[in-house]
């Protein structure tokens, strides 16, 4: 009868771990105490009524138990540090590049030419040569502002400003900042690479799109350029 019974309570104990385990879900995660309890209950149960073995197993100790049974104490946070902000261009007042005044010579580091600004126009459209021509947006027309590049020296002197990587920007009677307008013109001041001769001088443009309705004429404009993540007030 005994024998039958821990037939029964083994059958019992192999039915519960199937259950614990489940069908599909993720087994459940016991510690290494946790499995030395339930191993020796286990066996301790099956021994208690196995005749054919003198010798029971060593009882589950009262310090295992009470580990088992007690409540876990609740984890206090941490206070998180604080971090800094990263500050990334344009998000904010704080995190505008710093304000500088220099002429374009200075700024574009021009080393043995000279950047003159030559005047601004606004245009409908902007023909360049007899194959290139450019049109603004649906509402917008386009503000041309002419710098020259002069070589007061003895040497032809080459020049990369496309390698400078500057952002050009013009706030045009008062409006917010508008960036230059990438074009494929050889004389596009932002893209310029070039040799300007010695004594000679090379025409070059800034295009913007600035809207059509409401502007009529260049009453005020100030240009501004980022270079190396500082803004420069260009002095002109």
């Amino acid at each position: 009868m005994k024998r039958k019974q821990a037939v029964k309570i083994s059958a019992l104990l192999l039915t519960t771990g199937l259950l614990l385990t489940g069908c599909g879900d993720a087994p459940i995660e016991l510690t290494s105490q946790e499995q030395q309890i339930i191993a020796q209950y286990a066996a301790h149960v099956v021994t208690k009524y196995n005749l054919r073995q003198k010798e029971g197993i060593v009882p589950v100790s009262s310090e295992l138990m009470e580990e088992m049974t007690a409540e876990p104490e609740p984890e206090i946070p941490k206070e998180e540090e604080a971090q800094p902000d990263e500050q990334q261009p344009g998000d904010g007042e704080e995190s505008r590049p710093a304000e500088n005044h220099a002429s374009l010579t200075q700024i574009l580091g021009l080393d043995g030419l000279q950047a003159t600004y030559a005047g601004a126009e606004l245009v409908s459209t902007w023909q360049e040569g007899e194959t290139t021509r450019l049109i603004p947006t649906a509402g917008k027309q386009l503000l041309i502002v002419h710098i020259t590049l002069s070589n007061p020296g003895e040497a032809d002197i080459p020049s990369d400003i496309l390698g400078t990587r500057s952002v050009f920007q013009v706030s045009l009677n008062g409006s917010d900042n508008i960036p230059a307008q990438t074009t494929i013109l050889l004389n596009d001041l932002g893209t310029y690479q070039g040799t300007v001769p010695a004594g000679a001088s090379v025409e070059t443009v800034l295009v913007f799109e600035v809207p059509l309705e409401g502007i009529n004429s260049v009453d005020s404009m100030a240009l501004q350029i980022i270079r190396d993540e500082v803004r420069w007030n260009v002095d002109m």
